[in-house]
């Protein structure tokens, strides 16, 4: 049996460095490792990225039903075990991307490669509206898997028409009393059979054509204040709770004046690769990207790949 430890900090110096440990990073290191060259993948937060606060991830080929921890577990061991080198909670604070070798510093420490692939993924998109930013972590969440069983039996609402809203509102029926699910269309852009099972669930009443206006409580979340945005009517509604899924944001800050974007996304080529030699991007964080859990991996497959061929040049 494999036993599997977090690599000793003594390398410094990479033939391929991939900033982000979730599916696309995941995906790169282990091709980038498995074309023969040193490979490290390195993460602010643990491996598996947004996957490992999954409630249930239901459309990965051959694991229906396994949960997000669960995956991201077998994802950071099956690098390790590769040999890839791996460094969690290690935030990138830099990075110099021009010549031949590659600079990031994270945690203080710098690393060099001939390589880098950008795997940073994105971020939850905020309401923007008032008392979102006050009751943050007091009643507002964007995590229902990490959340929600602070609300067990209370009321609370879901915001949001994607398939990530739909499944956490699923989640989250089966915990609390009673769940306002409130989206600013009538129709929704999530999977149907998801959808058709959350209207089946008698706790779940639904708030259509209407956005939130406002989150407002004490010293915890006490309700939100919604607008109709056919009759313009608003109204008050009493909960405990607010999870948000509204979208996302890249996580481009790093590189935002370093690459090549479009809409805040990173812009590749044909082969995952940016405006700059040896410089990949993959997953969500790339433009034109089908943000999906097996997108990500297979973009992280190709970028990783072409990423250690590209460093390979320099042997």
């Amino acid at each position: 049996m494999f036993k599997f430890s977090k690599t000793k900090d003594t390398k410094s110096d990479y033939d391929v460095i991939i900033i982000g440990g979730g599916p696309a990073g995941v995906g790169a290191g282990i091709y980038a490792k498995r074309s023969g060259v040193s490979t490290l993948v390195i993460d602010s937060k643990e491996i598996g990225g947004s996957i490992a606060s999954t409630w249930i991830v239901d459309n990965y080929p051959g694991l229906p039903g396994i949960s997000g921890a669960e995956l991201a577990r077998k994802y950071r061991d099956h690098l390790i075990r590769l040999g890839v080198d791996v460094k969690e909670f290690s935030p990138v604070e830099r990075v110099s991307l021009d010549g031949e070798w590659k600079t990031i510093v994270a945690s203080g420490r710098e690393y060099r490669a001939r390589s880098i692939v950008l795997a940073m993924g994105v971020k939850p998109r905020k309401l923007g509206v008032p008392g979102e930013d006050r009751y943050f972590g007091k009643g507002v969440s964007t995590c229902a898997i990490c959340d929600g069983p602070f609300f067990k039996d209370r009321r609370v609402a879901v915001v949001g028409g994607g398939d990530t809203a739909v499944k956490e509102a699923l989640y989250l029926s089966g915990i609390v009393r009673e769940l306002y699910h409130i989206h600013r269309r009538d129709t929704f852009r999530a999977e149907r059979a998801n959808v058709d099972e959350l209207m089946s669930r008698s706790n779940v009443k639904f708030v259509l054509d209407s956005v939130v206006e406002e989150i407002y409580g004490d010293e915890e979340v006490r309700g939100i204040k919604v607008k109709n945005l056919k009759t313009g009517a608003v109204d008050r509604i009493e909960l405990d709770g607010v999870f948000v899924f509204i979208g996302h944001d890249p996580n481009t800050e790093l590189v935002r004046d370093i690459v090549e974007l479009r809409d805040g996304y990173i812009v590749t080529d044909m082969n995952y690769m940016t405006n700059i030699p040896g410089v990949y991007a993959a997953g969500d964080i790339r433009y034109g990207s089908f943000k999906q859990l097996v997108n990500s991996i297979a973009e992280g497959a190709v970028a990783g790949y072409n990423a250690a061929h590209y460093s390979q040049k320099f042997r």
